[in-house]
Parts: C-alpha cells; structure tokens; sequence
C-alpha cells in the first residue's frame, strides 16, 4: 500500500474537468485508488465521488493506492492533483 500526503494544486480545486482527468487516469490501473479529504473517502476511479469530495485549491489530501501496480498509480495520480502534469494517457489524447 502507498500512502501520499498531498495539496491540491488546481486553482477552484478539484472540478469537473480535473475530477475526469483524474478519473481517468486512475481507471488505468488495477489498484484500488481513494483520495480522503477532511472525513470524505472517494474512490479516484469515480468522478463523481471525487467531485462529492468538494477538494479545494490548497486543501490537504491522503491518496491511498493498493494494489499490483500501487507505485504507478500513486506517481501518476499525484501529479495529477498536485497540478504537476497530465497522466501519461491523457498526453496522447487531451480533453481541453
């Protein structure tokens, strides 16, 4: 299990578009995937939960990957919310 400690780094925090970028991204892994805000766990493979996390710029975030290819996924997803750059997927297909 992998465990980050995080910020969000989305200006408005984390929204439709960024919560299916993430979604996407997260659904391109085995691991189970949850992202735990105040007292909120979302499953990241869902953007609907991620949206009713109500994540907003600056607010601290646990992402919690378990799995065959934790590391990956926990790498990949967490500059996705820090606001580092887009998944690997994402950069052959972009939904700007």
């Amino acid at each position: 299990m992998v465990v980050k400690e995080l910020t969000v780094g989305h200006p408005g925090g984390i929204y439709l578009k960024e919560a299916a970028r993430i979604t996407n991204c997260a659904c391109g892994y085995i691991s189970l995937i949850t992202c735990t805000v105040r007292d909120y766990t979302a499953n990241a493979k869902s953007a609907l939960s991620l949206l009713a996390a109500c994540a907003k710029e600056g607010d601290t975030l646990e992402l919690v990957c378990a799995g065959e290819d934790e590391i990956q996924a926990a790498d990949a997803v967490a500059k996705l919310i820090t606001g580092e750059q887009q998944c690997k997927s994402e950069q052959k297909s972009d939904l700007s």
